[in-house]
């Protein structure tokens, strides 16, 4: 382990309440699809409910910007055990929030890593590892992909 993530692993500890949250720069609701679509090619646990009726959402409702009626909410497993969660549609960037709890380890670290990775080798824009905050590009990230 690293000093840097030795230092990492205790500013996640000493965040007080809130989330943290991966941020892909510069993605779209479209990008978000595609992200899913190769989540589940790798393997990572993913779950899509639509809360109106309580079932799997249609994800064809969203490979378009225009405005629908439709809502999904995403839940992610990475590989660390960590849950990540979104929502579709989007109006901006791709953001999952995450609970900072779950990330005490090397192991767990280094999950959240290969995810923003991931993330970052389907969209080819940059993805950072932030405090939740209203305006993450104001914001200091914990990590940069």
């Amino acid at each position: 382990m690293t000093l840097q993530d030795r230092d990492l692993l205790a500013q996640l500890r000493l965040q007080q309440g809130g989330l943290v949250e991966i941020v892909a720069l510069g993605t779209n609701q479209i990008d978000w699809l595609e992200i899913l679509n190769h989540l589940d090619v790798d393997g990572l646990e993913t779950h899509t409910t639509d809360p109106l009726n309580n079932t799997p959402c249609n994800l064809l409702n969203f490979l378009t910007e225009d405005e629908n009626d439709s809502i999904c909410l995403i839940k992610v497993k990475s590989a660390g055990g960590q849950t990540w969660t979104s929502t579709l549609p989007v109006s901006g960037p791709v953001v999952m929030q995450g609970d900072p709890r779950e990330i005490a380890s090397i192991e767990e670290l280094n999950s959240v890593r290969d995810l923003m990775h991931l993330i970052h080798e389907v969209t080819r824009k940059p993805v950072m590892l932030v405090p939740e905050a209203d305006d993450f590009y104001r914001t200091r990230p914990y990590l940069r992909v």
